[in-house]
């Protein structure tokens, strides 16, 4: 198993590791570390870029046993250095924070429940249970959107018990859990805003999202992007 230290603390940008495994592959080595700072993708996030042990990671993958495999062209055995590409990763929390932000009051102000998110690049998208959502409506989501990061809500992650996570359910905007997991829930809980469970990375503060700009909507057979 391997310790995903973006779990704690989505601001830690190296940290020295132990390899576990190393192993050949057909495009070069799956290496097992017993931990890392780079998030393997998962909930409409991509998976972070980094370096371990100098070299560049070309992929990232997570094993039913939680071992995340790092793919690197060259093979690597010891203690060994895992940085983080920072700009790509704090990108990645604005953009989802803002997602969380703007599902909840999506749902909580104009019933529009979220279906999908896609984090890309340059444009991010939601995907809603709607036929069509006007402009004025979009307007409107945008607004309380950008209002609530003004606020400078506080945003935390933490980890629940099965439990006190049944207990707490009404309260919790939950998606579909992943199959098979076991254990305790983290839950990403933006005060007086929203509490979902989510595996991803995400900002300390609401302002630090900066903004939020809505720019259009398109028709798709199941709802609205």
């Amino acid at each position: 198993m391997t310790e995903g230290l973006y779990l704690d603390d989505a601001t830690t940008t190296r940290v020295q590791a132990r390899v576990l495994t190393c192993t050949p592959v057909e495009d070069g080595y799956a290496i097992v570390p017993d931990r890392t700072v780079l998030y393997p993708g998962g909930g409409g996030q991509p998976e972070d870029h980094g370096t371990l042990g100098g070299q560049a990671v070309r992929g990232l993958e997570v094993r039913p046993d939680g071992a995340i495999v790092h793919l690197v062209d060259a093979p690597a055995k010891g203690e060994v250095e895992i940085t983080l590409d920072w700009a790509r990763r704090f990108d990645h929390m604005q953009q989802h924070t803002a997602q969380h932000i703007l599902t909840a009051l999506a749902q909580a102000r104009f019933g529009l429940r979220t279906l999908a998110f896609h984090l890309g690049p340059t444009i991010s998208d939601l995907e809603f249970d709607a036929d069509a959502v006007d402009d004025d409506t979009l307007r409107a989501l945008e607004e309380a959107a950008n209002e609530v990061i003004r606020q400078a809500h506080p945003v935390r992650a933490r980890v629940v018990s099965r439990d006190d996570y049944e207990a707490m359910r009404a309260q919790v905007r939950s998606r579909r859990l992943p199959a098979g997991l076991e254990g305790p829930i983290r839950l990403i809980d933006i005060e007086g805003v929203d509490v979902n469970t989510c595996g991803g990375t995400h900002v300390a503060h609401s302002a630090d999202v900066q903004t939020i700009v809505l720019g259009g909507t398109e028709r798709l057979s199941r709802g609205t992007r």
